[in-house]
Order: C-alpha cells, then structure tokens, then sequence
C-alpha cells in the first residue's frame, strides 16, 4: 500500500507542472538535446512519472533516414 500512496503523491505533485510544461513551445535547449541524442543513438532511459521528454520525441517526429520513415517514441532503429 506504501507503494500505491507513494506513486499517488508523485503524479499529483506532477501533473500540473507537466500540463503547464506541454502547454507552452518546447524550449529549443530540449529539442538540440534530443536530435543530439538520436544523432548519437545514445540509450536514454525516463521515468513513467516524468513523460515531458517522450512528449518531445513524439513532436519532434524525426526523419530516420536508413528507414525513410519518421520516428515515433518506441521507434528507434
């Protein structure tokens, strides 16, 4: 039950935050953060509780260009 009070206290901290944060553009230092990332093709590992940078990735829509298709969070090839 800790656990379950524990992750409730967590999203009700976040949500707010996060929907005035997916209201605005996306700042430019996040989108050169994640086209450095895929250019890398670094492993980046997030948080069910934080999902501001899968929101990112899946506006970006980035060009996969060894597929010709763009990329979707889940995606990378």
């Amino acid at each position: 039950m800790a656990w379950v009070r524990a992750t409730r206290l967590i999203a009700r901290e976040l949500d707010l935050p996060v929907a005035s944060a997916l209201a605005e553009p996306m700042p430019v230092w996040l989108s050169e953060l994640i086209s450095l990332w895929r250019l890398r093709e670094s492993d980046v590992l997030t948080f069910n509780y934080d999902p501001l940078v899968e929101c990112a990735f899946e506006t970006m829509r980035l060009w996969d260009s060894r597929a010709g298709v763009h990329t979707s969070s889940g995606a990378h090839s």
